[in-house]
């Protein structure tokens, strides 16, 4: 079927060719046409076919962008959960209105692109794969398959070379004409085998790439080097010996990535990319992090593309944006980068800001009673706006705030201002309530821990300026810079900056000292799963209970966390990294209460799933059955007098790739500060007696051991701590 469809256009084509001279340019179009419609017939030759006729028309001579226009687009490159195929066919809807050329499907973390990249996709992932490429066709964006194979690649082998062409066959054959091998983010270390083959790490990546050339033939073959900017480059650009290595070595047809100066630049300059054009013999392709959020859970870019002048466009051969994780805050970042190539000149970044938010607000579909404005959204981008720029509506709230705290009560204007700043606080608070129910594309779940974070540290610093119009002694501040940047942070870590002399303690992202990010946020439904597995992970008595729970897998998450996630006057708060969610606590405030819920509106609810269990003639009942058993007859104490002192209870549990870096004291202080706030005397935890690292953390934190309570599971020990004294 390939073999007639080519003939019978490039027939034609020779046929048109000797028709009148003034006819080619039409011809020439209804034949591009004709061989489009049939490309998801013969997706790999049509290229072929087009190439020729491009040739022939006068057209493109090698297999670089330079001679087709900028390559434009989007690459799906962050740490964390990639994207829906909902939200991809979304996002090809709007490429396509948008006149973007490409998208890179290159997710750290699917695991077959990156961490098992040698393991074949199976028959549903291919299916799924030819969806996107379909999609992506359908709106007339390439689609570029991506792969990641430096982790652990041994680059002098013959069996990892062709198990990589394998994978790379495989997509080829769902009509993916284009690729991508990235090298970075990789250690630089080289096996004594590969040193014997290869005389660089460069030589090695080089030759993986050309041999993928010549192997697939495909339309483009994009390259990420290990030294991908030039703060990573060693020494620097000029005397880079890898760059250099890829200038000399690397196939002309292969396309360059390169980030600028950082990962995530603030500015990218025509001079600069004069550099590194230079040493790799070739013009780059920008892939581009200005509005990338992986780094840092707490923040949110949702400002137009900026820091990048026109000028830029003539000394790359493309530019692809890595936004933010979350999809549905892509709209503004990708809608003005396409209005960066249309625009010219004439670009400005606010104005084209502005102009995007009319489209944006059109994509919202609320399910609630409040409607947005464009107020609204214009607000909920300059609370998250770029990562070196605060929004004009972020920078006038810090401004304000510091002149207040600054200034007597008694100036003129300072209850005036006052007044106004609460006013905008509020506005604020409403955005949570606003966009929350809003289920376009999970909008709502996407933005719900950035707008929790924001309505939590706004009314902590509500009260901090109600305290302010008092005439007490107000606590001294050091030096405060409010500019954001990729190490101070955005408008929420500069919020509990302001609330830090105050006292106010929030729960949210920190940095541990293994350097990693974890963020703390409230529990939403779409975290039943993970935390039901995180208790599975933990259940034998602080170790991995799969196997115990084997065949009933979900009977520990149905017991000690889903009724803290769904009865009343209840807390709960999960631990979360880029990988998901790795840890969480629990509480209830009143524990009669939660106890009288538990045995009569939940329990009944997940008891006909199982079969109580029986005794038989005194036997002991195994560890799945005593599972099953506490959904039936739970264990617990509710003496009296253990309920008047520590009223409060509470479960944590912690994976262990998240245990040993504070973690837990985090969890707990932000769960003791919530009982306190609601004027709880003390809060009580069980522990079974062999879990001897628990028990040892609760004493660290403060809790007592309490002999004199006990529940019918004789292996269960109780510790409390006072909160607040009677």
């Amino acid at each position: 079927a390939s073999s007639c469809v080519m003939c019978c256009v490039m027939r034609y084509y020779m046929h048109a060719c000797n028709v009148a001279h003034c006819c080619i340019d039409t011809v020439f179009v209804l034949l591009t046409c004709t061989a489009i419609i049939y490309s998801n017939l013969v997706p790999c030759h049509i290229r072929f076919v087009m190439d020729s006729l491009l040739y022939l028309h006068g057209g493109r001579h090698n297999n670089t962008m330079s001679d087709e226009g900028l390559l434009l687009g989007v690459v799906e490159g962050f740490y964390g959960r990639p994207w829906t195929f909902d939200q991809r066919r979304a996002l090809f809807q709007n490429m396509g209105d948008w006149r973007m050329n490409a998208y890179l499907y290159a997710p750290k973390d699917d695991k077959k692109h990156r961490f098992n990249w040698r393991d074949a996709y199976e028959q549903d992932e291919l299916a799924h794969i030819q969806e996107l490429i379909t999609a992506a066709q359908r709106n007339a964006v390439e689609f570029i398959y991506a792969i990641s194979p430096g982790l652990d690649m041994a680059y002098s082998s013959v069996e990892d070379l062709d198990l990589l062409k394998a994978k790379l066959d495989q997509v080829n054959s769902l009509g993916c004409c284009s690729f991508a091998v990235l090298f970075d983010d990789i250690e630089k270390d080289m096996r004594p085998e590969d040193l014997e083959q290869f005389d660089s790490l460069s030589h090695a990546h080089c030759t993986i790439a050309n041999a993928l050339m010549t192997h697939l033939n495909p339309k483009r073959l994009l390259f990420c080097p290990t030294e991908y900017c030039a703060s990573r480059a060693d020494p620097c650009i000029a005397d880079s010996e890898y760059l250099h290595s890829v200038g000399q070595r690397l196939d002309a047809r292969i396309q360059v990535l390169w980030t600028g100066d950082h990962v995530v630049p603030r500015d990218i300059t025509p001079e600069s990319l004069d550099k590194v054009n230079q040493v790799i013999k070739r013009k780059c392709v920008i892939w581009d992090n200005i509005h990338a959020n992986d780094y840092d859970p707490r923040r949110l870019y949702i400002g137009p593309f900026s820091g990048r002048s026109f000028a830029v466009q003539d000394h790359i051969d493309g530019i692809l944006s890595n936004p933010n994780c979350e999809y549905t805050a892509n709209y503004i970042p990708l809608k003005t980068l396409a209005m960066w190539v249309t625009q010219g000149q004439d670009y400005e970044p606010r104005a084209a800001y502005k102009a995007a938010l009319e489209g944006w607000l059109e994509e919202f579909q609320l399910s609630s009673t409040l409607k947005l404005s464009r107020d609204d959204i214009t607000l909920l981008g300059d609370l998250f706006y770029l990562p070196f720029e605060h929004g004009e509506a972020a920078t006038e709230f810090l401004n304000e705030f510091l002149w207040l705290e600054e200034h007597p009560v008694s100036d003129p204007e300072w209850q005036t201002r006052c007044a106004q700043l609460r006013r905008t606080a509020a506005s604020f608070t409403t955005l949570f309530a606003k966009l929350t129910p809003c289920k376009q594309l999970g909008l709502g779940a996407e933005l719900y821990p950035y707008l929790w974070d924001l309505k939590e540290l706004v009314t902590m610093l509500d009260a901090v300026i109600e305290r302010l119009n008092s005439v007490g002694p107000r606590p001294k501040r050091g030096g405060i810079t409010i500019e954001p940047s990729i190490n101070q942070g955005g408008f929420l870590t500069i919020l509990q900056h302001l609330l830090h002399p105050y006292g106010s303690r929030h729960g949210s992202s920190f940095y541990t000292a293994s350097h990693k990010v974890y963020t703390v946020r409230p529990y939403y439904d779409t975290d039943e799963q993970a935390s039901c597995d995180v208790c599975l992970q933990t259940g034998d008595a602080g170790r991995d209970a799969t196997h115990i729970y084997a065949d009933f897998p979900r009977v520990l998450g149905e017991r000690w966390v889903m009724p803290y996630t769904s009865l009343s006057e209840c807390f709960a708060f999960v631990l979360e990294d880029n990988r998901g969610v790795c840890g969480y606590i629990l509480a209830a405030l009143h524990s009669p209460s939660f106890y009288a819920q538990l045995t009569t509106e939940y329990l009944p609810t997940v008891q006909a799933k199982y079969d109580r269990p029986v005794i038989v003639d005194g036997s002991k009942l195994s560890p799945p059955e005593s599972g099953i058993a506490e959904l039936f007859d739970p264990t617990y104490c509710d003496d009296s007098e253990l309920c008047r002192l520590y009223p409060s209870h509470l479960h944590i549990d912690i994976l262990p790739r998240a245990q040993h870096q504070g973690n837990g004291s985090h969890l707990m202080a932000l769960l003791i500060d919530h009982l306190q706030h609601q004027n709880s005397p003390g809060v009580h935890l069980e522990v079974h007696q062999t879990n001897e690292r628990a028990i040892g953390f609760y004493k660290r934190m403060g809790f007592e051991q309490l002999p004199q309570f006990s529940s019918s599971n004789p292996e269960v020990l109780y510790f409390g701590m006072r909160l607040n004294e009677d």
